[in-house]
C-alpha cells in the first residue's frame, strides 16, 4: 500500500508497535511491550533464544535431536563401512592363478 506524498515513513519508526502517535516511548514502556510480545509469541508456540532489555530473539520449530542425530550417523557409517568392504579386492591365501 503507497502513502501520500509527504507521508514517507521514516528510519525506525513504528517497529511492533513500538513507537507511538506521541512520539518516543520510554524505556520501561518499551520494555513492556517487549515483555508482552514475548510472551504473546511464546504462548504461539516460540521459544526465547536469547532476551536483553529492549530486543529479543525468538525461535520457532523444534529443538534439535542429538540422540537422533547419532544414530543416523552410526547408522550410515556402517552402510558405507559395509559397501566399502563387500567391493574392496579379496585376496586369498593359496588361491593364486597364473596366466
Amino acid at each position: 500500500m503507497s502513502q501520500p506524498p509527504g507521508h514517507e515513513p521514516q528510519a525506525g519508526a513504528e517497529v511492533a508497535g513500538l513507537e507511538g502517535a506521541r512520539g518516543r516511548k520510554s524505556a520501561e514502556e518499551r520494555q513492556r511491550a517487549l515483555a508482552q510480545q514475548v510472551r504473546s509469541m511464546v504462548t504461539q508456540g516460540g521459544r526465547v533464544e536469547s532476551q536483553s532489555d529492549f530486543d529479543a530473539v525468538i525461535a520457532n520449530g523444534k529443538e534439535v535431536n542429538h540422540v537422533l542425530h547419532a544414530i543416523l550417523t552410526v547408522f550410515t557409517c556402517l552402510i558405507c563401512l559395509d559397501l566399502a568392504l563387500s567391493t574392496a579386492p579379496r585376496h586369498s591365501r593359496g588361491a593364486e592363478t597364473s596366466a
